[in-house]
């Protein structure tokens, strides 16, 4: 009906009203090609509040999507996918929200999408991120991203934006997708891209949390040339991915709040522009130079009573981190900001999830803002709801911990210490599922590599050796299969499996030198360039190289690492996994473990000290600012009028527990008088230099305590990891104080320094629980303290070890651990297949430690109990 066409163009030629009096005549004859051009007309006219405004009253226009539907669902030959891309497309410009229609939209897609061609995957891809969430919506998504590989090269610009934004905005990663994405962009030239696609790109990558440094480089480039030519949502967004990736590129970030500072908020959408780059400059701890935060403050303070839950919980929890880095009018401005979000989280706490109540309950501590208290009970009494108690985390838990500490005892009620209680259960749970998630993504790339055996196209002689650098679950039984010889070499130690700071092959190289390599990617760049020389040294030219690990570790440096020393072959794919094969090319490595020793200067407790350190060291082998902080805690206490035995009994013994290169130990050796000092850690080469830092000090190389210690100690001293490698794993800080009371001296101290989010204290509790319901055990830990910074970003946990009784009743086997008759037992309560809120419930009622009392939990000098710098 070409003619009918013709007719719906002239009449929106003509106006709205014209198209809707043809709509409403003749609509009943209309095909698919008719009603995709009249809703794409409309879109025109009326844009994304047609489907708010006088048009969603027309009863011509309902008819047109009644209409709509039931084409949807005829064949392919009567829509097409051309129809139902426009469709789609015109619907989502519409601003439609109607999800009969969007479900037939999806279902269409759905059977035809292999006939779309790029601007119709790329108008699909738009609309579906808009559409309202229907059934088969995600399912979609993932089938666009595969379609998306072979049309990538085939986008314009502003389709490869389009279809990476969408793609963001329904929660689908395709790495595959965007490493092509990736290349095609630098390929075309981002001289081509729009300023609005330059930062639509920059920011589909953050969404997805897919990190390709050189084309985040590329684009800073770009964007520093046509600075005059950002807008301010541009800015926004550039300023946000940077922000995402944890880029602190000050340079940069300057130039675009100058350009910032320029334009008026409102381009863009005022309430977007200033959320994001407030929630940027916190994620940072950013201050930007200049009145720009002035001004976002100010519009904040305007816009503030109509931001939701969601926004007001970020934004509060940004202003807490930039708190304690503003001064003048711009601090008294950021109060008033957090006056006003406080008033809406507790005007809004009841609609908000457990994750906001317990960053916004960390907000709130840290601000302290007027009337905080009042609020802040409110959300006590959410988190203790028993949904939310349900659906929180470990990150929550610590956040609600650290709250419900800086209240003080005073207006404390019985509500806070039910809370800690289904804390530390929930605490115990969170602890042996991410156990079991961290071993899953750790082990995953190892599995990869041995069921691919990229050795077979290598073609090696039987009984040849492989060098395996890093854990080899999994790679040594297949190499062993194939008939290979396995040498291993292991930085860091691991259970009972020996470790070296450098490969020791003397013996094995006389019988048979290694022919190739496998190496696990050990999460740090500069562990690997570390690992990669030494490999290198140890093969042949022509030797080939495999390496494996996880996008989200960074493995896909590899390339760039590679250079001189091997040349890339191949690289296969797996989800998130990767496995790239290499040869040894002629380039010299270094090789030797003294070439990459390191000499350096430190400021330790305001003394300059040399120091050696190696590659790869958290914090680069200097003092980070957690162990600076720890140290000066333990100075503040020691000059305070607090009492403090250790500082002022006789030497005392001391353990670095996860100790790097010593620098912990090092500063208690200066600021205590101290006896013997043993360094514990996992990793070789870390130890190989803190004996020539600390050759007074004792060294033990052992995955956590997978070793025999036969002495105990007065004081134990931490900055603990709580990763391993990638992932989240708290397996070690529990282990660290599951060991303390039999390693520690009567009287003995533990300080150890974490992050915000972790939930040490409620650890504590854990252990104590656990200690409870052991028979043997007459020690435990007390008088737990925290001593948090300022901005709440770190915090310095002290606990002594305290004894119990030896001599305590036997518990019977029909008594639970509480020692009611009619108690079930916490571990049979874990087990059953019941909602964890209930479980928890449950368990508190009768299983809470005795030690758990809140007046427990405060600490001396402050009136709230926060202990603030």
């Amino acid at each position: 009906m070409a003619w009918l066409n013709r007719e719906i163009t002239w009449a929106a030629n003509e106006g709205s009203d014209s198209l809707l009096v043809l709509i409403g005549q003749r609509s009943d004859s209309f095909n698919a090609i008719n009603i995709a051009t009249a809703l794409h007309r409309l879109a025109r006219l009326h844009g994304a509040d047609g489907g708010k405004g006088l048009l969603a009253q027309s009863d011509a226009f309902k008819s047109l999507i009644v209409k709509t539907t039931k084409v949807l669902g005829m064949p392919a030959t009567e829509c097409d996918a051309r129809a139902v891309s426009t469709i789609a497309h015109a619907s989502a410009g519409l601003g439609l929200r109607d999800a009969t229609l969007t479900a037939a939209i999806v279902d269409a897609s759905l059977a035809r999408l292999p006939d779309f061609d790029r601007q119709g995957v790329a108008n699909l891809a738009w609309a579906l991120a808009k559409l309202p969430r229907v059934k088969g919506r995600a399912k979609l998504g993932k089938q666009i991203a595969s379609s998306s590989h072979a049309l990538v090269w085939d986008f314009l610009p502003q389709e490869l934006c389009n279809v990476l934004w969408a793609l963001g905005k329904l929660g689908v990663r395709d790495n595959k997708l965007m490493s092509l994405a990736s290349e095609a962009a630098q390929g075309q030239g981002l001289e081509t891209f729009t300023p609005q696609g330059l930062s639509t790109l920059a920011a589909a990558y953050a969404r997805v949390g897919v990190f390709v440094e050189p084309l985040l480089e590329a684009i800073r480039s770009q964007a520093e040339e046509r600075l005059k030519e950002l807008n301010c949502r541009d800015v926004a967004q550039l300023v946000w991915s940077h922000a995402k990736f944890k880029l602190l590129r000050e340079d940069f970030l300057q130039k675009l709040c100058k350009r910032a500072g320029k334009l008026p908020l409102t381009e863009g959408g005022a309430e977007l522009v200033v959320s994001q780059l407030l929630w940027s400059f916190g994620t940072l701890r950013w201050v930007p130079p200049g009145p720009l935060l002035g001004v976002l403050l100010g519009q904040a303070r305007q816009l503030a009573e109509g931001f939701g839950a969601h926004r007001s919980v970020r934004l509060l929890t940004a202003l807490a981190k930039l708190a304690f880095l503003v001064e003048g009018d711009s601090n008294q401005g950021l109060q008033e900001v957090a006056l006003a979000l406080a008033a809406n989280v507790e005007l809004l706490h009841m609609r908000m999830g457990a994750q906001e109540v317990g960053i916004s309950a960390w907000a709130l501590a840290t601000l302290q803002p007027k009337g905080w208290r009042k609020v802040l009970r409110g959300l006590v009494e959410r988190a203790n709801q028993e949904q939310i108690l349900s659906e929180l985390n470990w990150w929550s838990a610590a956040h609600l911990e650290y709250a419900l500490r800086s209240l003080s005892p005073r207006t404390s009620s019985s509500a806070p210490t039910e809370l800690l209680t289904s804390l530390t259960l929930l605490c115990r749970e969170e602890a042996q599922r991410i156990r079991v998630e961290s071993k899953a993504f750790r082990e995953r790339p190892l599995q990869v590599a041995a069921e691919l055996q990229p050795w077979r196209a290598s073609k090696l002689p039987p009984g040849a050796s492989v060098l395996l650098f890093g854990p080899n679950r999994h790679l040594r039984p297949a190499l062993l299969q194939a008939g290979l010889r396995c040498v291993l070499w292991r930085r860091f130690a691991s259970g009972r499996c020996r470790a070296s700071a450098w490969p020791e092959l003397e013996e094995v190289v006389e019988k048979s030198p290694p022919c190739a390599a496998a190496m696990r990617y050990p999460d740090s760049g500069e562990s690997f360039e570390f690992a990669l020389d030494a490999v290198a040294a140890q093969l042949p030219e022509g030797a080939p190289l495999w390496v494996y690990g996880d996008v989200r570790e960074g493995v896909l440096s590899t390339t760039r690492a590679l250079r001189g020393l091997f040349r890339l072959e191949a690289i296969h794919e797996e989800k998130d996994c990767r496995v790239i094969s290499a040869r040894r090319a002629t380039g010299a490595a270094k090789g030797s473990f003294e070439a990459w020793l390191r000499k350096e200067t430190l400021d330790l407790l305001g003394q300059p000290q040399e120091w050696w350190s190696v590659p790869g060291l958290f914090a680069a082998g200097q003092v980070d600012v957690m162990t600076q902080y720890l140290l000066d805690t333990m100075v503040s206490i020691k000059t305070s009028d607090e009492a403090w035995q250790l500082a002022e009994g006789e030497a005392c013994s001391v353990l670095d527990f996860a100790s790097g290169t010593g620098i912990l130990a090092a500063g208690v050796m200066r600021l205590l008088t101290t006896g013997h000092v043993c360094l514990l850690d996992a990793d070789a080469a870390a130890l190989e230099a803190a004996g020539r830092n600390l050759p007074e000090a004792s060294q033990v190389l052992s995955d956590g305590f997978r070793c025999d210690l036969d002495r105990r100690f007065n004081l134990i001293i931490s900055n603990p990891p709580v990763h391993h490698g990638h992932a989240d794993d708290l397996d070690l800080l529990l282990e660290l104080l599951r060991a303390g009371p039999r390693l520690l001296e009567e009287g003995g101290e533990m300080w150890l320094v974490t992050q915000e989010h972790i939930p040490t204290g409620r650890l504590f509790e854990v252990v104590n629980l656990e200690q409870e319901g052991q028979e043997e055990s007459s020690s435990f830990y007390e008088n737990v303290s925290m001593y948090p910074t300022c901005d709440g970003r770190f915090i310095v946990w002290r606990a002594g070890r305290g004894v119990r009784p030896v001599s305590r009743p036997r518990k019977t086997h029909k008594r639970s651990s509480c020692g009611a008759e009619d108690c079930t037992p916490l571990k049979r309560i874990k087990r059953e297949n019941i909602p964890r809120a209930t479980r928890i419930k449950s368990a508190q009622k009768c299983c809470a430690a005795p030690e758990m009392r809140f007046q427990d939990f405060e600490a001396s000098g402050t009136e709230t109990g926060l202990g603030r710098c």
